[in-house]
């Protein structure tokens, strides 16, 4: 419920019902879900809330062994910290894997390095990416190039992938 709540926008919604998650009984999984939910609903608010609260998540995600948790928590934590001008822990510079070229093009916009991000963006084939990352594609590209029509197609496949109401 906290994830879909921080879907429609609803943060306080999504916090309290990631927190009763917490709060329960529910398993180590379920409590890491909240956790990634709790995390992304503060990602632009406070970097320090944020990254406690992935931590746990990606802490639980190990102790259970759920690879994909634990990738989707170390996404969310190295795109807080580029978001934030931090050094991100995970990145993996020679992953031929989406997320991490995307979030290694984001490092490099963030310290100025434009010739290095492009290099990575030129080698990805938007039209084969899902609607989403398609978004991140072009909100990148547009960091890069400052033409609107970049960031007109990021809102516009943000919304194909139904992440803004």
């Amino acid at each position: 419920m906290g994830a879909y709540c921080l879907h429609l926008g609803e943060l306080e919604k999504s916090r309290r019902y990631s927190q009763l998650v917490l709060e329960s009984e529910s398993s180590p999984i379920f409590k890491c879900t909240a956790y990634l939910s709790l995390g992304n609903s503060y990602l632009l608010e406070s970097y320090e809330k944020a990254s406690d609260v992935l931590f746990k998540g990606l802490a639980l995600a190990q102790q259970e062994k759920h690879v994909q948790l634990i990738t989707i928590c170390k996404d969310t934590i190295n795109f807080l910290n580029n978001f934030w001008g931090k050094e991100p822990p995970f990145l993996d510079f020679d992953s031929d894997r989406f997320n991490d070229r995307s979030e290694v093009a984001f490092y490099y916009i963030r310290r100025h390095n434009f010739a290095e991000s492009k290099k990575i963006l030129d080698s990805i084939a938007p039209e084969d990416l899902p609607n989403i990352d398609k978004a991140y594609y072009y909100y990148y590209k547009g960091l890069i190039t400052r033409d609107v029509n970049d960031f007109s197609k990021s809102v516009y496949f943000c919304k194909r992938a139904g992440d803004l109401s």
